[in-house]
């Protein structure tokens, strides 16, 4: 497949194919990426520089998550989890969990709030549909996030209180020394809550009010 010349509709994304060393390629309109990702703009122009073709780079972005991220680019929404049964969704919940992680750290760096909280969100209804934690994913998390950012203060939370009481002893591996050290202090918050009865935890629970862990989302053009 030829790459789109600079007067094109289109631009060439350059990702990496989750399963092969090969590079793959993945064309998106110009307009829509630069209207609704306009920081994406610049790191393409960057790109473009000297080319005689339209081109972005992505070298550490999977090919999945940026067609996930290509489909939502699309519609501004994340596709609906209404249509997929709860077996389904249970047997296939690691790898649709593990790409929104992946997802959510794409549109950190592409500074896109509203996926960002699409992606919280949509993880949120993963969880309490399947009662699944993804705790192999902690490490990594903690690796290319920073304590300021929203996605921790909402994967601690998921932990402290909704975690299941048994996850931290057969699961202990996945916990790296710094979630440690964050979750015990807030157990002790909410051991503190639990002496006033289990309605109090309930209300306490920050999970109860997603926009706890959302960015403010400037208005975006249709």
């Amino acid at each position: 497949m030829s790459l789109p010349s600079r007067n094109s509709p289109t631009i060439k994304a350059l990702i990496e194919k989750q399963k092969e060393k090969e590079r793959n390629t993945i064309q998106v309109r110009v307009d829509i990426l630069y209207r609704h990702a306009p920081f994406l703009k610049g790191a393409c122009e960057h790109y473009s520089r000297g080319l005689d073709h339209s081109a972005i780079n992505f070298p550490q972005t999977n090919d999945v998550v940026f067609k996930l991220f290509k489909a939502w680019l699309y519609k501004l929404h994340l596709g609906d989890l209404n249509a997929t049964s709860n077996v389904a969704l249970t047997n296939f919940c690691y790898p649709h969990m593990a790409n929104l992680l992946d997802l959510y750290l794409f549109a950190d760096m592409a500074k896109l709030p509203l996926l960002k909280n699409q992606c919280i969100a949509k993880y949120y209804k993963f969880t309490k549909a399947t009662g699944y934690i993804m705790t192999p994913w902690l490490s990594y998390m903690w690796k290319y996030t920073t304590k300021e950012m929203l996605i921790r203060k909402f994967l601690l939370d998921l932990l402290t209180w909704e975690m299941p009481p048994l996850l931290f002893e057969t699961n202990s591996k996945d916990f790296p020394e710094e979630l440690r050290l964050e979750l015990l202090i807030n157990m002790g918050y909410v051991i503190q809550v639990a002496r006033h009865g289990t309605s109090a935890i309930e209300k306490s629970n920050p999970l109860n009010d997603l926009n706890n862990y959302y960015e403010k989302v400037e208005k975006l053009d249709a």
